[in-house]
């Protein structure tokens, strides 16, 4: 009988267990997941800022910044930006710009989620 007892309270804690092991090796999805990766900033001259998607806030861009699907890009006066997309795309931004990036298709030859120049 205590056999018994122990498997069934093994059985008990083992659904939770599972679950709880599953969201700490993130294979449940998580809320506020970021989204997927769309490009890099390559180039910040002058005022460049960031509005991360879903947010009312801007903030300053840095070089080799991501930017993910949904996030916006400005520049202000005299200023300029360029974003290389996960597709190979460059996106080259003059002053006085607002542009958001919803999505980009991944090059194969970049790699998934790599924003790099092609060689």
């Amino acid at each position: 009988m205590k056999e018994v007892r122990k498997i069934r309270y093994g059985a008990r804690l083992g659904l939770p267990a599972t679950l709880l092991l599953l969201v700490i090796l993130g294979a449940v999805p998580q809320a506020g997941a970021a989204a997927p990766l769309a490009g890099k900033l390559i180039q910040v001259q002058g005022q460049v800022s960031v509005r991360p998607a879903g947010s009312q806030a801007w903030e300053p861009a840095c070089l080799n910044q991501d930017i993910r699907e949904g996030d916006a890009v400005q520049t202000g006066p005299v200023s300029r930006a360029a974003i290389l997309c996960v597709d190979e795309s460059q996106i080259k931004l003059n002053e006085n710009t607002l542009f958001a990036l919803k999505s980009v298709a991944p090059s194969a030859r970049l790699g998934w989620g790599a924003a790099a120049p092609a060689a």
